[in-house]
């Protein structure tokens, strides 16, 4: 849904003065560049997606860093941008340890409400949501707006960060109209004061149009996805893993709309992009493989469906965890694949794992318990266990339904 690693990378990059300067090729004996232009030099790397070359230039300052006065603003800004790859690539403890060096250093250097602070901030708030602690998450999003919406004539980009941030959890707890009200004042912020780019105006459109795609506006919903997208495609590139994050919404609406064939087409090439900038696995990509895998399912390719669900139930505890909601899911939609298949043995064991995963997740949601204990029911009918099947609608509730 929402692009967590977009947040990262945006509020990273506005603590970066990117200017165009490049090192001429056959300059063996030069003098080493500067640390700032190294710097430069590593940012664009990232956002070309040149991860591993990034990384290397990023932990050779942040170790230069180290012997630079506390005063030096370059040492946080050093930690912070090898923070923000790591969020890129989805190691989460490595960033949030960083940003937490980073941030009291901002902090003494530059304020509580400086634009290098609250970005740290909203920062860790992206890494706890991430992890579904919303709560904490919450936490760090009020820090951060608070700081912002104070400067908020300098600050409408930043501003508008944050309130997407806001809306993400919003979104995540149920909460429709707050969510569409934080992303609807994030997107007309930035359309009324400006911005040199179109990016942050991406995330906003995108968030927004979820919200509507989640109640129903389907034109409206489409209408800003492709909007977003083609601000992404052109600023970032086709194969960024931000322009696949509207790849999935949109797939999803499409899917919504029952337009399998336009669907597919959108989810696969979402799960080629991430597949080739995090062969590792990415939190960004768990949603994208249960779209996609789910749509193969629907499509009836039963196989390429199976082995994507199950590469994203691998991902979980990799990122993000058994506990999370995520998990549950997946082990139903495994269970309702091999229900079709006809393999009932199977089916029954995915739909109990799904049940205990569901009752045990503390974001755990009645709808997946039920559709876990309905699943258990029609495995145990198809195994012919008739009399057990009677004795799990009354145990489970489900006999009057």
């Amino acid at each position: 849904m929402l692009n967590a690693s977009r947040a990262a990378i945006v509020a990273a990059m506005g603590m970066v003065c990117l200017w165009g300067a490049q090192e001429q090729p056959g300059q063996a004996t030069a003098p080493k560049a500067t640390f700032e232009l190294r710097m430069v030099q590593a940012n664009r790397m990232r956002m070309a997606g040149k991860l591993a070359d990034a990384e290397r230039l990023y932990r050779e300052l942040a170790g230069e860093s180290e012997s630079f006065h506390s005063t030096d603003a370059r040492r946080p800004k050093a930690l912070n941008n090898l923070a923000a790859l790591h969020h890129t690539a989805g190691r989460l403890d490595d960033a949030e340890k960083l940003y937490l060096q980073a941030l009291p250093l901002f902090t003494g250097l530059t304020g509580e409400d400086s634009p290098d602070t609250s970005a740290c901030l909203n920062n860790l708030g992206e890494i706890q949501r991430l992890r579904g602690d919303l709560a904490a998450a919450e936490d760090y999003f009020k820090r951060t707006l608070e700081a912002r919406e104070s400067r908020l004539k300098r600050s409408a980009q930043e501003v508008a960060l944050t309130l997407n941030s806001h809306g993400a959890v919003q979104l995540a707890r149920g909460d429709l109209a707050g969510a569409e009200s934080s992303h609807t004042r994030a997107r007309d912020l930035q359309e009324r004061h400006g911005v040199e780019s179109t990016l942050p105006l991406s995330a906003s459109l995108n968030n927004l149009a979820e919200v509507y795609r989640l109640t129903g506006r389907v034109a409206e919903a489409e209408a800003l996805f492709r909007r977003a997208l083609e601000i992404r495609e052109s600023d970032l590139g086709p194969e960024h893993p931000d322009t696949a994050v509207v790849l999935n919404n949109l797939g999803v609406l499409m899917r919504d709309k029952k337009d399998w064939f336009e669907a597919e087409k959108l989810l696969s090439r979402a799960a080629a992009i991430w597949y080739k900038a995090a062969p590792n696995g990415h939190p960004m990509m768990i949603p994208a493989l249960i779209n996609y895998g789910e749509v193969l399912s629907e499509s009836g390719l039963n196989l390429r469906s199976e082995t994507v669900l199950l590469r994203a139930l691998e991902m979980c505890g990799q990122h993000v965890g058994t506990g999370h909601e995520y998990v549950a899911r997946l082990k139903n939609d495994l269970g309702a694949l091999h229900l079709r298949q006809g393999k009932g043995g199977t089916a029954e064991q995915w739909f109990q794992e799904a049940l205990a995963a569901a009752q045990a997740g503390a974001g755990a949601k009645r709808e997946a318990v039920l559709t876990a204990e309905r699943g258990i029911v029609a495995a145990v009918q198809l195994q012919g266990r008739q009399e057990e099947a009677s004795a799990l609608l009354e145990k489970f509730g489900l006999a009057l339904q």
